[in-house]
């Protein structure tokens, strides 16, 4: 049950991006744009429970997930989607619990990211052959801020 402790973020969207013109030297007009899934959702759950002695400790976790996209284009034969430039459907969970201190001089935060170590394609290139960039892999950390 949530409390006015909790905070519930939902963010849903539903794209079509099509090229309304051909690309000098390319025909792109009605292609796909790259990096527009048709369907992707974002959410996040944030907890915070205050302690006796004013100190905050704070849980959070968001959630990706996004359907099939073209992350580039093969400009030899475009609009035709080949596969290296496909990145099929995928999700992402992040999580982090920070502390706070009441002084609000500082904060510790342990994290880990990409919690599944999903391998997803941020964008190919052209090149023969393609190559990628791809996300960054599970990870975990501790940051801590400091306000002087």
């Amino acid at each position: 049950q949530l409390s006015p402790s909790d905070k519930l973020t939902l963010s849903p969207a539903v794209e079509e991006a099509k090229y309304t013109a051909n690309a000098p030297g390319y025909e792109t007009d009605g292609g796909t744009i790259p990096n527009t899934p048709k369907f992707s959702i974002s959410g996040r759950y944030e907890h915070g429970f205050a302690l006796p002695t004013g100190d905050l400790i704070s849980w959070d976790v968001d959630a990706h997930y996004q359907t099939k996209v073209l992350t580039d284009f093969d400009f030899s034969n475009y609009p035709s989607a080949n596969v290296p430039y496909l990145q099929k459907a995928y999700s992402i969970v992040n999580t982090a619990l920070t502390f706070a201190p009441k002084s609000g001089k500082y904060s510790v935060v342990v994290y880990g990211k990409n919690l599944g170590n999903t391998l997803y394609k941020l964008t190919v290139y052209n090149p023969n052959p393609p190559s990628a960039y791809v996300s960054d892999p599970r990870t975990f950390g501790v940051m801590l801020s400091a306000k002087f």
